[in-house]
């Protein structure tokens, strides 16, 4: 049923792109992972997930000295592509990573919390130079949405955020607190 492959597509991608270990899941769960990717292999059908999976496993270059690589929204990073993100700068790239520490939304998948921190991390551990510039401008919303977005941040996503400014005051900012049913 589409049900099923739609589970077992996002199980896959899951395991595949968060790098989530196989064993973790039931094993009926494993044989069906293993049974569908079979079943795919066969038929030379590849989704994103495996094709990061095959990229990274074949450790070729990413990217040549000089050329450099921009990943936009980078705070959703997978492990997969950060793998990627490391190649290109071990393989001489320049790499620019844009992104908002306060918006990760891949944490729930059992990613990482903060993949922006860990290729940071990962690339000072390398001996790579890394520069950090924080954007104080937001071109999008006016100076009452930014304040009103900013007091759904914790202290430290604050302190690490610094400050923001808007395009202008704006009108006021309504807030609605909706409670949860349960």
């Amino acid at each position: 049923t589409s049900e099923f492959v739609n589970e077992f597509l996002l199980t896959r991608k899951t395991i595949l792109d968060v790098g989530i270990d196989i064993q973790q899941y039931p094993p009926g769960q494993r044989r069906i992972f293993y049974e569908m990717s079979k079943i795919m292999f066969e038929r030379k059908t590849f989704d994103f997930s495996e094709l990061m999976e095959l990229f990274n496993r074949d450790g070729g270059a990413v990217a040549i000295d000089r050329q450099a690589l921009l990943v936009d929204e980078a705070q959703d990073l997978t492990n997969q592509q950060l793998k990627m993100v490391m190649r290109a700068l071990s393989s001489g790239a320049t790499v620019f990573l844009i992104g908002d520490f306060s918006q990760g939304i891949t944490g729930f998948a059992g990613a990482s919390l903060n993949p922006m921190q860990d290729a940071i991390n990962q690339a000072r551990e390398g001996g790579f130079r890394v520069s950090e510039h924080k954007l104080t401008q937001n071109f999008r919303s006016t100076d009452a949405i930014v304040a009103a977005s900013e007091k759904l941040l914790s202290p430290d996503e604050k302190k690490n955020r610094g400050t923001i400014r808007g395009t202008g005051p704006g009108e006021p900012v309504t807030y609605v607190h909706l409670e949860d049913e349960e």
